[in-house]
C-alpha cells in the first residue's frame, strides 16, 4: 500500500477510475474538465490537494480537498474534503482511515479551523463520526435544468 500527492501522471488513471465511481444523478460527468480540475488541484500550490491510494499497482482510492475562508469569518480557514472513496475490497483493510490520516499534516500546515467532509452516504458519515466530526448540516439537491444535470 501506497499513500501518496497525486502527481500529473496520475491524472489518466484517476478519471478513468472515478468515472466508474460516479453516481450521481445530479451531476453529469464531463472527462475533460474534470481532468483539468484535477490538473488544477495538483499545480495550484496549496489551494487544494489530492491524496491517492495505490494497492502495488492497482488505484484504491483517493481523497481531494479545497481549503477556502470561512464565511463569516474569512480569518479562518476551512478544508473541504469533496472527493473521498476508497474501492470496497479495500475498505476492510482500514485503508479509508490511513488516507485520512495522510489528509490531516496537510490541514495542521495550513492552519485550518476547521474540516469538513461531503458524504453521500450513512457507513462513510459514521466512520467519520468516530474520528470526533459532527454532522452539522446536509446537503440537499434539485434538478433545476437539463444544462449539465443527468
Amino acid at each position: 500500500m501506497e499513500i501518496r500527492e497525486a502527481i500529473n501522471p496520475d491524472i489518466t488513471t484517476i478519471i478513468k477510475t472515478i468515472n466508474g465511481w460516479h453516481n450521481d444523478e445530479f451531476q453529469s460527468y464531463d472527462e475533460a474538465s474534470t481532468s483539468e480540475s484535477i490538473y488544477l488541484s495538483i499545480n495550484n500550490g496549496g489551494g487544494s490537494n489530492i491524496w491517492v491510494l495505490w494497492d502495488d499497482s492497482t488505484f484504491a482510492g483517493i481523497l481531494m480537498g479545497s481549503i477556502v475562508p470561512n464565511f463569516y469569518n474569512p480569518s479562518h480557514l476551512i478544508a473541504i474534503c469533496t472527493l473521498f472513496h476508497v474501492r470496497p475490497e479495500h475498505q476492510r483493510k482500514q485503508w479509508p482511515k490511513k488516507l485520512m490520516d495522510a489528509f490531516e499534516p496537510w490541514e495542521k500546515e495550513t492552519g485550518l479551523s476547521v474540516n469538513t467532509y461531503s458524504i453521500f452516504n450513512r457507513k462513510n458519515i459514521n466512520a467519520i463520526k468516530k474520528r470526533g466530526f459532527k454532522q452539522v448540516k446536509t446537503t440537499l439537491m434539485k434538478k433545476v435544468n437539463g444544462n449539465g444535470i443527468r
